[in-house]
């Protein structure tokens, strides 16, 4: 008997997609458990308005994480800051550095990523730091420089557009000798950030930019051939060599 497939409910590429109080931004790094199971990961943002989260792809589509711990405010007391916003924020910049089961932690407490003494055990001093700092519940806390801590002097306030491109800029693709972060390739190809994030989805990192030089590039006038690609394409052999065969 031939083998039936049934055809999956949701597409490779999830951006853009809404799974409760959660709308996709974008791919995160792929998620490998202790096992050695891998598995897709996708930032998200919270219709709250939270700082981004990374989900695992089954997370989203079984249904079991409907937003990014807000939902809980439904049920609980708000009391001293518990059950507010902010104090979500508070927890989830905890969790992510230091419980090895979230599925964020291996890009934050795996990597070194740790929270200050002063703002770990106590939600009080980094609620008074944050309203000091401009808070409001439309922004979400960012760390000035992405490989050091949570602490008073690396951290601030910004809006979930200004995390979205931020998240761009941290993503690195390179192509014969030349790497730039997905925003900057975007700029140079005169193309739109999303679309080179799903040519990323689709073909992978190292496939991406190859990807969009043969496809993309043939078929939109308004494409920017820069002096890199140009260059990079002719130092490339596959490149030179396909046109000298029968």
């Amino acid at each position: 008997m031939a083998r039936r497939y049934v055809k999956e409910k949701y597409p490779r590429n999830l951006t853009g997609l809404k799974f409760g109080k959660l709308t996709v931004i974008g791919k995160g790094e792929s998620y490998r458990s202790s096992k050695g199971s891998t598995a897709s990961t996708w930032w998200c943002q919270c219709d709250c308005g939270s700082e981004p989260i990374l989900l695992r792809r089954d997370s989203l589509t079984t249904g079991n994480t409907r937003s990014c711990g807000c939902l809980y405010k439904d049920t609980v007391v708000i009391h001293n800051g518990t059950g507010t916003r902010l104090y979500q924020t508070w927890r989830n910049m905890v969790n992510r550095c230091y419980r090895e089961d979230m599925d964020s932690y291996h890009l934050y407490g795996a990597k070194g990523i740790s929270v200050c003494k002063e703002w770990r055990n106590d939600f009080n001093a980094f609620r008074e730091w944050a309203y000091e700092n401009g808070y409001d519940d439309s922004l979400t806390i960012e760390r000035n420089d992405s490989s050091k801590d949570y602490s008073p002097e690396n951290c601030r306030w910004a809006t979930p557009k200004e995390q979205s491109r931020n998240i761009s800029r941290n993503h690195i693709l390179s192509y014969n000798g030349y790497s730039y972060p997905i925003c900057v390739w975007a700029e140079k190809m005169n193309m739109k950030q999303g679309t080179v994030r799903y040519y990323v989805c689709e073909y992978g990192d190292k496939e991406a930019i190859p990807r969009i030089l043969s496809t993309y590039a043939k078929t939109h006038d308004d494409f920017i051939y820069t002096e890199e690609l140009k260059e990079a394409n002719n130092a490339n052999p596959k490149n030179n060599s396909n046109s000298n065969q029968d």
